[in-house]
């Protein structure tokens, strides 16, 4: 007789034992891996399969654009930002930033370097964590994304925001001369 389903639930059937005895026995069915299955002959067939896929932890972050801040004039802070798109299959991440100075610092060609601040946002987000100051190599976790596709599709293009300040005080007592700094951004599922 053709089976039209895995089982499930639980059903309780009589067994007799070896003693004699009946015996009520309840056998609770889990989820089964049933084989495929062709059908037999008639006026209809059927025939099912089992159809499975894992999707294993993925992310991608994009956006990413140099931060160019030209010459300093002498007046206020600098700051500047990437509007950024980041999908996770775990809806969560996390984020890891660093600099080839081996600080959150520019690098100029004399013994000088201009410090700068990086902040992390992901406020516009369901579950949101907001904005979080990041510290040089250490792990920041609790991150969430709405993207549902590697491009920030019907989210508006950014899930995230990467902030990089620097401070009047830290730009005016660096020497003239030009800095910079690699900063590297490692984003990771959770």
């Amino acid at each position: 007789m053709p089976v039209s389903g895995p089982p499930t639930g639980a059903f309780s059937c009589l067994v007799r034992s070896a003693l004699g005895g009946a015996v009520l026995a309840t056998l609770v069915a889990a989820p089964v891996a049933w084989a495929a299955s062709d059908g037999t002959i008639g006026s209809t067939s059927t025939g099912n399969l089992t159809i499975t896929v894992t999707i294993d932890n993925l992310v991608q972050v994009t956006g990413f654009a140099d931060m160019a801040f030209g010459t300093y004039t002498g007046a206020g802070n600098l700051q500047d930002t990437n509007n950024l798109c980041v999908f996770s299959t775990t809806r969560g991440y996390n984020v890891t930033a660093t600099s080839d100075t081996g600080a959150f610092t520019l690098a100029g060609g004399a013994i000088d370097t201009i410090p700068y601040a990086v902040t992390w946002d992901d406020s516009g987000n369901i579950g949101g964590a907001g904005a979080t100051v990041l510290t040089h190599n250490t792990l920041a976790v609790g991150f969430a994304t709405d993207a549902t596709s590697t491009t920030c599709a019907g989210v508006g293009g950014a899930t995230a925001v990467l902030t990089v300040d620097m401070t009047e005080a830290n730009l005016l007592a660096a020497a003239a001369d030009t800095y910079q700094s690699v900063l590297t951004v490692v984003v990771g599922p959770e």
